[in-house]
């Protein structure tokens, strides 16, 4: 009778056990002892917006987004230039906006031409409406309003000189800003070689600003 009911209580351990183990089953998704293979899944399979190519000669998220955001904001350098350049314009700030015309009409050339070899759309600045409303013109980090463009369209002399340079700084400062927060994520050699150059435009023309602004006792 002992052994009988040893045994008896060994099978319902066994059997709890057993049962244990069933429900462990169902909602590991049939492993015990490692990842589901739903787990497997769901690990290797990385969206692209957090996946970083780790082939140089390669592009992915980062580099799309970038370029994108890079061909508004240098556009937007060309056209604030293009508005300071009517009317009567000051040696310093002819030369200026000559360099900024020439350059970032080129930078924007650049990172247009990578996004139509890789079959990528992208807008242009006069896509956009002209219009500071929700879903219109580009308000990133820098970029200046419509109604500022406007305003200095309007202005004349050492007065539009003046806004120019504030608002092409404001504009240079928000491209740094961006630069420094997303360009770790281009991995495509070319392309970051491309954007310590652009980085290195940018960053002597704040310089040009601030020695203009400085000459013409701006603060």
């Amino acid at each position: 009778m002992a052994i009988r009911k040893i045994s008896i209580g060994i099978l319902s351990a066994v059997a709890v056990v057993c049962i244990i183990a069933g429900i462990l089953l169902m909602l590991g998704g049939g492993n015990l002892f490692g990842p589901s293979s739903q787990s497997n899944k769901d690990t290797t399979s990385v969206d692209k917006t957090t996946m970083q190519p780790s082939d140089p000669t390669k592009y992915g998220y980062g580099e799309i987004s970038l370029a994108k955001q890079m061909i508004i904001y240098n556009q937007q350098a060309t056209d604030l230039a293009s508005i300071a350049q009517h009317g009567e314009v000051s040696a310093d700030i002819r030369k200026l906006t000559d360099e900024v015309l020439a350059t970032h009409s080129k930078a924007a050339d650049r990172y247009a031409k990578w996004l139509n070899e890789w079959g990528e759309d992208y807008l242009n600045l006069s896509d956009f409406p002209r219009k500071d409303e929700h879903d219109a013109y580009p308000t990133t980090s820098g970029m200046p309003t419509v109604a500022e463009l406007d305003k200095m369209a309007t202005m004349s002399g050492s007065e539009k000189n003046e806004e120019f340079l504030r608002l092409l700084l404001q504009l240079h400062d928000g491209v740094l800003s961006y630069m420094d927060m997303f360009g770790d994520e281009v991995q495509y050699k070319e392309m970051k070689d491309y954007l310590a150059i652009d980085k290195a435009h940018y960053a002597q023309e704040v310089k040009s600003i601030k020695d203009l602004q400085h000459t013409q006792g701006q603060h």
